[in-house]
């Protein structure tokens, strides 16, 4: 059978890994946060032919990324899935009306076609230095987290019951 993933997304693996061991700060501290030896550890972020099949453990990684609060694991197996990593970190802040929650994402959202319209109105593209000097990415960002500050009121609300 053969496996799904190609050895290059094993390789970007390999590389997020090593990236999160080095926001540990050294290979003794990520070896406290996991109880994993440095030599193992070593061998999950190695792109060395013999180590190719060898990876990181899913609780493994979990521990790392709670210590360092690395993301780059993540973000890396979600663009393989497809996906994107949204931390909800940010998201403590919950609007206390929903007009207040709603306007924001509204606004969020508005901000964000304002830029991307202002890139495309000169050729119709947009390039990489557009997307820097509008700061497209952070504009995004800014929306999903007024949704997701929506996200967290709405599952508030079905747990607790209330509605207002």
């Amino acid at each position: 059978m053969v496996r799904p993933t190609t050895e290059h997304d094993r390789r970007a693996l390999k590389t997020s890994v090593r990236s999160t061991l080095r926001a540990a700060g050294s290979q003794t501290e990520a070896e406290q946060a996991t109880r994993v030896s440095q030599q193992t550890l070593s061998t999950y972020g190695s792109t060395n032919p013999r180590h190719a099949d060898c990876h990181m453990p899913i609780d493994i990684v979990m521990d790392l990324v709670m210590d360092t609060h690395d993301t780059s694991i993540l973000n890396t197996m979600c663009r393989l899935a497809h996906g994107v990593f949204v931390p909800f970190q940010n998201c403590t802040k919950r609007p206390t009306a929903w007009t207040q929650g709603l306007s924001e994402v509204v606004r969020k959202g508005a901000e964000v076609s304002e830029r991307v319209l202002k890139a495309l109105e000169d050729d119709g593209e947009i390039s990489p230095e557009e997307v820097r000097d509008y700061k497209m990415i952070d504009a995004i960002d800014g929306n999903i987290q007024a949704l997701l500050m929506i996200r967290a009121r709405l599952l508030e609300v079905s747990e607790k019951g209330g509605g207002q």
